[in-house]
């Protein structure tokens, strides 16, 4: 009977000791899931470096007059056009910033055909999805979704310099500087024609203010 007693109580200890060991397992396993994107510290160094070339992309739009690269003349780019230039623009940059990674020894990070979401208002909103993946210790690790908002307001300025351009009646063209709806407008004579420049004080890039260039011919 003691004997019998002894065995009962071993099986019950080693059902214990099987129990705790999948428990400690699984807490472990699931704690690697949860911290394998940040084991390389990639995934930090991504969101700011992409955040950092969206901002020197919205910068040159407005130095471009919504372009991204220096136009021939200086007329206005469309929305859309503008959009298909950013993301453009930001699918090159994804690739600089997998390049440049200071850790690439650590891990092999491939580049993946990114979706960008742009919307063009009074704030700027880049959504970008499935743009890398990489592996480490055998386990995949995929892209976060990221979102970066700006605030600055295209739409307010586009829709200003249009109506310049339009010859509205409210603009006064040679050297004059003009007040509207908190931008300051400036214009002067060039050799091709008449240069603008309109700067929005209130929407904010790269720390300072939003302006935008463009030729009135």
């Amino acid at each position: 009977m003691k004997k019998k007693a002894q065995i009962t109580m071993f099986v019950i200890i080693g059902l214990i000791l099987i129990l705790i060991v999948g428990f400690v397992l699984y807490l472990s396993r699931f704690n690697y899931e949860l911290k394998v994107g940040d084991v390389t510290g990639f995934d930090t160094y991504f969101k700011s470096c992409i955040d950092s070339h969206i901002e020197q992309g919205i910068y040159q739009m407005g130095l471009y007059s919504g372009y991204l690269s220096k136009p021939t003349r200086f007329e206005i780019s469309s929305i859309e056009n503008s959009k298909t230039e950013l993301s453009n623009y930001i699918q090159d940059h994804i690739k600089l910033c997998i390049n440049n990674y200071p850790n690439n020894e650590k891990i092999k990070v491939d580049y993946n055909i990114p979706t960008i979401d742009i919307d063009i208002s009074d704030t700027i909103i880049v959504n970008i999805k499935d743009s890398y993946t990489y592996n480490i210790n055998n386990e995949q690790v995929t892209s976060p979704d990221l979102s970066y908002s700006y605030n600055v307001r295209y739409m307010t300025v586009y829709n200003t310099a249009k109506k310049i351009i339009q010859n509205d009646d409210k603009f006064i063209q040679d050297t004059d500087n003009l007040k509207q709806d908190d931008l300051v407008i400036e214009t002067s004579s060039v050799y091709d024609g008449q240069l603008w420049l309109i700067t929005d004080k209130i929407s904010k890039i790269k720390s300072d203010s939003f302006y935008f260039a463009f030729k009135k011919t």
